[in-house]
């Protein structure tokens, strides 16, 4: 009978989490935030190229798997173009990674206490609850690690020749879907080969192998693009350890004090000792130290940065070596561990969680709100100044309000000041003739305000739409 309470309360306990992980994300996903710019950025992609041209090099420095856009063209070609359909997609695989996850963790661990953790730990990381309502490919690389994890770890050499095939075949798609995929496939092929039937093994590797190189085709294709994209992000010693830690952490929990950052590391350290001298762990032992290295690698390299949400993809990885540490039998130092993680963990991870909900809830500050007020307010012989970060926003959200007013696009604000205006030589702004201006930027601070134009002088204050009456 006690036996039969305590599975009702864990399989009760799963439910329940899980509930609350979609929860949260259906919550955060119907709150329908305003895009920023980044968003706004590719979905400006996806409303103007053809599906040929999502292939290609894309508009306003963007980089993005080719089928994970193509999918999203398609939801929006059949059902409507908006925000919250550009989000579908990554808001569908950001709750089917919950039970992934799940999986993942369950052919782990077989100790309830630290499937249970993992799980809540997961569900209610706000970097994966906010990167599965946002309209980018992030989500999907954590989403692949899960599954690639889960399918070679199950995979049985007894399967039909048949199977192999289709299951190779669907499997060379995901590096489209996300980048990461192909060091994933490969990593997760390499390590089933010894135990592998050759024939079998071929119909896995050769056609990621293919999808492979012809992903690099399509990298040398925009390679010049890419790399010069890339360079912002390769700002960091990759060899400085503290600079590592810190990547990591942030991916966890937005820990940006280090104080919340000791217990994990401890745990990190103490977890990947623990999986290190326990055979039950070889598989993800190799799967984990392999994705780790090829991606230090690839960092040093400069080839794919080790940087904020780029490295997404570990947070399973990271958050199971961790608490690898709780299937010890000692009852005594399952509480401890689980009262400490209460303390440095769950607590900070519910702070960020709070703020995450008040800030999707924000209403009037940012580009959706902001375009349509200006198209409320603004008069025909209008001028618009459009700040440098802004563009994306203004030209997405602009396809859906009409503007037939005189627009300036990159504006260069310096030190809060509006100085220049490139496509008129850099010339100073107080040389023109003073009309009545809005200055549209979204990613100032605060809120609306209203300035009398001084055309000696003009100053850029902390709002993001300002209105200036021309003399």
């Amino acid at each position: 009978m006690l036996k039969f309470l305590k599975n009702y309360s864990y399989i009760a306990a799963i439910i329940a989490i899980m509930f609350f992980g979609f929860a949260i994300r259906f919550y955060t996903f119907i709150s329908a935030p305003s895009f920023w710019f980044d968003e706004s950025a590719l979905g400006y992609n996806i409303l103007t190229l053809k599906y040929g041209e999502l292939f290609g090099i894309l508009h306003l420095q963007q980089v993005a798997p080719p089928l994970f856009l193509v999918t999203t063209k398609f939801l929006t070609t059949t059902i409507h173009a908006g925000d919250s359909i550009l989000r579908l997609f990554p808001f569908i695989v950001g709750n089917l990674c919950i039970i992934m996850f799940f999986l993942m963790i369950k052919n782990i661990f077989t100790d309830k206490i630290a499937i249970i953790w993992g799980l809540i730990l997961f569900c209610f990381n706000t970097q994966l609850i906010w990167y599965s309502i946002e309209f980018k490919p992030y989500i999907v690389e954590v989403f692949s690690t899960c599954l690639l994890f889960y399918l070679f770890k199950k995979i049985d050499w007894n399967w039909s020749l048949k199977k192999f095939v289709i299951l190779g075949l669907s499997l060379s798609l995901l590096p489209w879907f996300a980048f990461v995929s192909s060091i994933l496939l490969f990593i997760g092929e390499i390590i089933i080969f010894s135990k592998s039937n050759l024939k079998k093994w071929l119909t896995l590797f050769l056609p990621t192998l293919i999808s492979t190189i012809l992903l690099l085709i399509y990298t040398l294709n925009i390679k010049k693009f890419y790399y010069n994209f890339m360079e912002d992000f390769f700002i960091y010693n990759f060899l400085n350890f503290k600079v590592i830690i810190i990547q990591l952490f942030f991916c966890i929990c937005y820990l940006f004090s280090m104080k919340y950052a000791i217990l994990p590391l401890i745990l990190l350290i103490a977890g990947a000792i623990y999986c290190a001298v326990n055979k039950k762990y070889t598989y993800f032992k190799k799967y984990s130290f392999f994705l780790f290295l090829s991606f230090f690698i690839l960092s040093l390299l400069k080839v794919y940065p080790f940087f904020d949400r780029f490295i997404l993809f570990l947070i399973p990885l990271v958050l199971i070596t961790m608490l690898a540490i709780l299937e010890v039998q000692n009852n005594y130092t399952k509480f401890i561990i689980s009262l400490l993680l209460t303390i440095f963990l769950l607590f900070p991870t519910f702070l960020n969680l709070n703020k995450l909900i008040k800030n999707v809830n924000v209403k009037g500050d940012y580009a959706k709100e902001l375009t349509k007020d200006l198209s409320n307010k603004i008069k025909a012989d209008d001028i618009i100044y459009v700040d440098n970060l802004s563009v994306p926003d203004f030209l997405y959200y602009t396809r859906y309000y009409k503007f037939h007013n005189k627009i300036y696009l990159n504006v260069d604000i310096i030190n809060d000041k509006i100085l220049y205006k490139p496509d008129s030589n850099k010339e100073d702004l107080n040389k023109y003739k003073p009309n009545n201006v809005w200055i549209y930027a979204p990613w100032a601070k605060n809120s609306y305000s209203e300035y009398k134009y001084d055309y000696k002088n003009i100053y850029y204050p902390k709002s993001q739409l300002i209105y200036i009456k021309g003399n």
